[in-house]
């Protein structure tokens, strides 16, 4: 089970708190009926060091679907899904997203192209799911029985190596991940209070912030993830742009309400978690509340639920 571990995530090995990171994996896997554990009274566990680990895990059987008699009507665009059914060659992965590509081609229509991970999300509740399936062969067939970025009305964000300039705003947003900060580039308006747009990059925004520095903003908002890691990210840049006498950097209030209320919660990697008071004071006082209680409940919001087409549908003049 260590060696699946680390196999899965390499972080662990070395890590201070790799065990206790490792049982918390166990006792999701338990709660979500992947696995069962040994009984807390018998002797199948090893209690020494703390927290106690199961000495062996049992998968819960599942009877694989019956695809084969699939009752589904897919698409005409989809018809070559008919016989991988027959033959049984759909895993649950597969299966996911093509009941959301399923439920895409009915309502397309009037649909933007829009960043692979919002599109991903949507589809499979996941915004790194399509991008990892579609980097390789999505299915083990001929290549016309494959999905395309262009069918999904989806595209690969090139990685900018500038800010993106909106119009004369005092505001510089800064955003956590590639996806949004595309979709923002495109639908804020060029008379509201964002000047340009920047993207954070994950955990090298000490370095966005350093280069921020050359020219002040006039102000700073911060827009990323509702999860333990980017509330992380966002206090170490807050600190950081103390440091470097720029603005005080503060959350996009207009854009974290969004997440809140249009996005759907998903498991989060992390349950317990000693400064989450500390990351929650942080955000805006309208969205502790709410982000407070996705914490408590084991989840998380990706940014990306504040996509394209929902920006297209709010006034952006603040955010």
């Amino acid at each position: 089970m260590w060696s699946a571990a680390l196999a899965a995530d390499t972080s662990l090995l070395g890590a201070d708190n790799s065990r206790a990171r490792l049982r918390e994996a166990f006792d999701e896997l338990a709660r979500t009926a992947v696995v069962t554990l040994p009984s807390p009274r018998g002797s199948g566990w090893e209690c020494t060091p703390l927290p106690p680990l199961p000495s062996w895990v049992t998968r819960v059987a599942t009877a694989r679907p019956p695809v084969s008699a699939s009752k589904v009507v897919w698409h005409a665009k989809l018809s070559w899904v008919y016989r991988l059914e027959r033959e049984r060659r759909l895993t649950a992965n597969q299966l996911i997203l093509l009941r959301g590509v399923q439920e895409f081609l009915r309502n397309d229509a009037a649909r933007l192209d829009v960043p692979a991970q919002e599109r991903s999300l949507e589809l499979t509740g996941d915004e790194k799911l399509l991008f990892t399936m579609l980097n390789g062969r999505l299915f083990d067939c001929s290549t016309e029985e494959r999905l395309s970025l262009g069918l999904l009305r989806s595209r690969i964000v090139p990685t900018p190596q500038l800010p993106h300039e909106v119009g004369a705003g005092p505001v510089t947003l800064i955003v956590e991940n590639i996806a949004t900060y595309d979709s923002l580039a495109c639908e804020l308006p060029p008379d509201g209070e964002v000047g340009r747009v920047v993207l954070g990059r994950g955990n090298d925004l000490g370095s966005v912030l350093t280069g921020l520095a050359e020219v002040p903003p006039c102000e700073l908002r911060y827009f990323g993830d509702l999860d333990v890691e980017g509330l992380r990210i966002a206090r170490r840049g807050a600190a950081s742009a103390a440091v470097l006498g720029l603005p005080e950097a503060r959350p996009a209030a207009r854009l974290y309400a969004l997440l809140v209320e249009h996005g759907r919660p998903q498991p989060a990697k992390t349950r317990t978690v000693a400064d989450l008071p500390a990351l929650v004071a942080w955000l805006p006082e309208s969205v502790r509340g709410p982000a407070g209680d996705t914490f408590a409940a084991g989840r998380r919001l990706a940014q990306e639920w504040v996509g394209r087409e929902l920006l297209r549908t709010v006034d952006l003049a603040k955010v």
